[in-house]
Formats: structure tokens, C-alpha cells, sequence
């Protein structure tokens, strides 16, 4: 008799599993070793005024007193807005040398090494909205709102007069101001600020598996689809790379922050692709399918909302045959669930990068088909803005060819992974099979 295969704990919801687990599942973590926790930054318990507060990681540190989460958090503010504003200022003086992209980078990889270096002492607020955000959720104490405010907009100030004494006379490049309508300019700000806290939230906290999927969803199609729309307004700026980077940083953000609420499908055809192979249940497919649609549909009309009439430039239709359309629809839906079903459901694969090499891979087939098909990969990418453009040109292809792609890919890869028995032993399951 042969060995029996070890096999990854049951998924929710199938023959022998939990139809809705209440436990947190972390990618990151294995069977063979204790989990290293992670850095401990925007704290969601507050204690009185004075005290170290507890951070959603749980994990002990030392006490750090008011004075030194001030003085971080003002270092920090001062960090993110030398160089966040730093990026159009030299974007003005020297004739576009850092373009859309590097101003995004800027203030990108500031807020990550701020975070990285200054997160475990102050939290790395950097933002008074965050500030009054948490402490109005009850996860910050409000007797420290005031002092965390007054040393971000000091910091604020300092960082602009500094950037004006050693920038003069381009500080105007660094200035925010609207180049659309008030209306527009408000409900931008808006939407911007809600990803940017939901995802600040939910790498925190928990909640619901289909609110956290119509959110991930929301924020995909908002942003996957603005990048082209923004190309289209304002005379290519972001070029192919930027609107591959838009979706591939997208997905990579949602799968890490939400990826263990609700497995950051974001996707129909991954749906139904995990469920045709018995890694995702049925009963669980229409809801969230619906979920899916219903986001699509409403950062779609958002879309349309904030940067009418330019809402035509984020549909994907295709640039070459119907044949060669679905042809490169179908491989690139392919390539995609053959690695998601790589790093989310074989117990040997480089499973703590999920979001890196998923993220990777939608850039990836973006800058392969892009100019072709608009590498859609995904029906509520196309539906989506389809309905709220009136432009239903060859739908049904990116209907079909994405959800047949990714069933075959997925069991592609179920077909050639390696026994559960072959090497070393398994590890967790991971997110997408929530």
C-alpha cells in the first residue's frame, strides 16, 4: 500500500471543515516554527494619557512615554512631507524628470520606512485624519489626539519652509490644488482617504468575509481602472508601466490586508475557478460573486462621477481580432490562477509572498496584453465600466475566456504540484480558500 498523502487543513465550508471559521488563518505563519509577530505601529487600544498602549500585534514591548511617541511622530511627519512634496518640486524644476511615477514613489516609500523605523515607538500616524480616525473607532485615546495633531502640522510646517529655503524659487510644484471641480476634487479626496484607512484598518482588525470582499473588490476596480482614465485626461503621464503598477500594487495591498478576512478573490472567475476544483465551497460562490458585481458596479459609477467625460478610457476593449482578444485574455487568466493556486493552496510554495507574486503577475500580464485587450483577467474589471460607459463591445470575451483561463490554470497546477509527501512537510493554508 502507498502512503497516504498529508493534505492542508479543510477549507471552510467543505465535507469535514467549518462552514465559517471565526480564526484568524496568517499566511506568514508555519507548522514547524512560531509565527514572528508583526510590528507592533498603529495602535488600536488606547490606555490614559501617558501610558504604552497595546498595538493590534499583542505583543509585549516597553512602555514609551508621550514624549518620545510625539517626538517620532514629528520626525516622521516631517520625513513623509519633505519628500512627498520634495517629488513635484524637482518634478518642476527640471522639466518632468521624476514624472507621475516617481512622485507616487516618493511618497510611497516614505510612508513605508517611516512606518518600518518609527511605527513600534508612536504608531507612524502621520495624518491627523488617521488620528481622529482611530481615536473616533475607539482605537486610539482621544487625550492624545491634540498632541499628535499640533506635532504632525508643526512637522508639516517645518518640512515646507525647509523645502522652500532649499528649493526657492519652485515651491509651487509641491502645492496641492485641484485641476477638476470641486464636486470632483472633494469626492477624490474622499475615496482616496477611505482605501487608504481601510486598508490601515484592516491589517489591524477583522471583520466580515463579504464586506471585506466588496471593499477589496471596490478598491481594485477603482483603482486598476483610474490609472488608464488619468493616462487618457492627462495625455499619457502614467504610461503602461504606471497602469500596470496601478493594478498590480492594488491587488498586492488587498490580498495583504484582507487576504485573511475573505481570501481577496476579487475576481469571479477565481471564484468559480477554486470552487470547480474543490478549494473554495459552492454554497459560498453566489455571494460573493454578487459581491464582486455590486463593487464593480459602484466604483465604476464613482469613477465616471470624478472624472467625467474621460470614463471611456478605462474600458477594456479590444485593439485586435476577436480571436486574438480571447486568445490572450484566456492565457493571461491562466498564467494568473496557475500562480494564485501556486502560493494559496500548494503547502511547498513561497506562500508568505502571496500578494507580492499575485500583485507581480497582474503587472506582469498588464504590460503582455495590455495595448491588445486591456488585460482584463477579470469579467468585473470589464463589466463594470462597460455599464456605467454604455460600452458593451465583445463583453461576452472577457466573460468566458478569463473564467476558462482560470480553471484551466488552476488545474494545471493542481495536476503537476508535488505530493504532499515528497518533501518537507506541509505548512498552513493560506488566504483565497477562506
Amino acid at each position: 500500500m502507498g502512503a497516504v498523502a498529508v493534505t492542508a487543513p479543510p477549507t471552510p465550508g467543505t465535507p469535514g471543515g467549518p462552514l465559517i471559521t471565526g480564526m484568524r488563518v496568517d499566511s506568514m505563519s508555519f507548522d514547524h516554527r512560531k509565527p514572528i509577530p508583526p510590528c507592533k505601529c498603529l495602535p488600536v487600544m488606547g490606555n490614559p494619557w501617558g501610558q504604552h498602549d497595546t498595538c493590534f500585534a499583542d505583543f509585549p514591548t516597553p512602555g514609551v512615554s508621550l514624549t518620545r511617541k510625539l517626538g517620532a511622530e514629528f520626525v516622521g511627519t516631517f520625513i513623509l512631507i519633505f519628500t512627498a512634496t520634495a517629488g513635484p518640486i524637482v518634478n518642476q524644476k527640471y522639466d518632468g524628470a521624476e514624472t507621475l511615477i516617481g512622485n507616487a514613489a516618493c511618497a510611497g516609500l516614505a510612508v513605508m520606512i517611516i512606518i518600518l523605523s518609527t511605527g513600534h515607538i508612536s504608531g507612524a500616524h502621520l495624518n491627523p485624519s488617521m488620528t481622529i480616525a482611530f481615536a473616533a473607532l475607539r482605537h486610539f485615546p482621544w487625550a492624545q489626539v491634540p498632541a499628535y495633531i499640533a506635532a504632525q502640522v508643526s512637522a508639516s510646517i517645518c518640512a515646507s519652509f525647509a523645502l522652500k529655503a532649499v528649493f526657492h524659487p519652485f515651491m509651487s510644484g509641491g502645492v496641492t490644488v485641484p485641476s477638476v471641480s470641486v464636486g470632483q476634487a472633494f469626492a477624490l479626496e474622499f475615496i482616496i482617504s477611505f482605501i487608504l484607512l481601510f486598508v490601515i484598518t484592516a491589517v489591524a482588525t477583522d471583520t466580515r468575509a463579504l464586506g471585506a470582499e466588496f471593499v477589496g473588490t471596490f478598491i481594485l476596480i477603482f483603482t486598476a481602472t483610474a490609472g488608464p482614465i488619468v493616462n487618457q485626461k492627462y495625455d499619457g503621464a502614467e504610461t503602461l508601466i504606471g497602469n500596470a503598477a496601478c493594478a498590480g500594487l492594488a491587488v498586492m495591498i488587498i490580498i495583504l490586508s484582507t487576504g485573511h478576512i475573505s481570501g481577496a478573490h476579487l475576481n469571479p472567475s477565481l471564484t468559480i475557478a477554486f470552487a470547480a476544483l474543490r478549494h473554495f465551497p459552492w454554497a459560498h460562490v453566489p455571494a460573493y460573486i454578487a459581491a464582486q458585481v455590486s463593487a464593480s458596479v459602484c466604483a465604476s459609477f464613482a469613477l465616471k462621477a470624478v472624472f467625467h467625460p474621460f470614463m471611456s478610457g478605462g474600458v477594456t476593449v479590444p485593439s485586435v481580432s476577436v480571436g486574438q482578444a480571447f486568445a490572450l485574455e484566456f492565457i493571461i487568466s491562466f498564467i494568473l490562477l496557475f500562480v494564485v493556486t501556486a502560493v494559496a493552496t500548494d503547502t511547498r510554495a513561497v506562500g508568505e509572498l502571496a500578494g507580492i507574486a499575485v500583485g507581480a503577475t497582474v503587472m506582469l500580464n498588464i504590460l503582455v496584453a495590455g495595448p491588445s485587450t486591456g488585460a482584463s483577467m477579470n469579467p468585473v474589471r470589464t463589466l463594470g465600466p462597460a455599464l456605467a460607459s454604455g460600452n458593451y463591445r465583445l463583453l461576452w470575451v472577457y466573460l468566458v475566456a478569463p473564467t476558462l483561463g482560470a480553471i484551466s490554470g488552476a488545474a494545471v497546477y493542481t495536476g503537476v504540484k508535488l505530493n504532499d509527501n515528497v518533501t518537507d512537510p506541509p505548512r498552513q493554508v493560506r488566504s483565497f480558500r477562506r
